[in-house]
């Protein structure tokens, strides 16, 4: 059996068939815009295929479409359904104009981690720095543990004990004491009679310096009651 090709002619656009029918029903353009009560350059811009020209959506426009092909006495579905076709699918042009969303691949995932990685480090080293800086500018802590203020002795040596932060480099009285790996501080010192003025100050490199005040009484012992009261009690039987 052989197959015999045949052409086949495109259809006719659906303005182009309104207009045919209304030629072959023999009815005018007035009386087809009195009828559907519209103007009658709506009626021209249907047969022209100018839709665009309508003010009507093209929901509208379909049901316009059907009341002329009525108003002339012809069956409207095959005008109806190529009006459909022509007019209200979508364009092959937009279906290309946007295309499927392609699913996001992480080809780049390693890239991503990486600068996440550097990220961290970065912020590590920041926050590394800005404590170092912190530590550098702050003045340092002092704390003196004997003797407290206001401290009455009747010895002329006093010992005197505290601690700072670890390098801070500590003075009494500007003369430099040696503090331990740990901060802390002991030096003995020698007192003159009555009040004794020790200003303590801690001072880092770079930073700013702490100090603190004690006032020390040395108060000596009378030696003569001591005596008098040793002899009375030599006398007693």
């Amino acid at each position: 059996m052989e197959f015999v090709k045949k052409k086949i002619s495109p259809t006719k656009r659906i303005c182009l068939r309104l207009k045919e029918a209304r030629d072959t029903a023999g009815i005018s353009l007035e009386t087809v815009a009195a009828k559907l009560r519209i103007n009658k350059q709506y009626v021209v811009a249907l047969e022209s295929c100018e839709f665009e020209q309508l003010p009507f959506a093209p929901v509208y426009q379909k049901h316009l479409i059907r009341r002329y092909i009525e108003t002339i006495g012809l069956d409207p579905k095959s005008f109806i359904d190529q009006f459909v076709y022509e007019e209200m699918r979508p364009s092959l042009t937009d279906t290309q104009a946007a295309p499927a969303r392609k699913p996001i691949k992480f080809q780049n995932f390693p890239t991503l981690v990486r600068v996440a990685g550097i990220a961290a480090i970065t912020l590590s080293l920041i926050g590394y720095l800005a404590i170092q800086v912190k530590q550098i500018i702050e003045p340092p802590e002092l704390a003196v543990f004997h003797p407290e203020n206001g401290f009455i002795t009747p010895t002329p040596t006093l010992t005197i004990q505290g601690k700072t932060d670890q390098e801070a480099v500590v003075f009494i009285n500007g003369k430099e004491i040696a503090a331990n790996d740990t901060g802390y501080f002991q030096e003995s010192l020698t007192l003159t009679d009555g009040v004794n003025t020790l200003i303590f100050s801690a001072k880092k490199k770079h930073g700013k310096t702490t100090e603190l005040t004690r006032h020390v009484v040395y108060k000596k012992t009378d030696r003569l009651s001591a005596n008098t009261s040793h002899i009375t009690l030599i006398k007693t039987p």
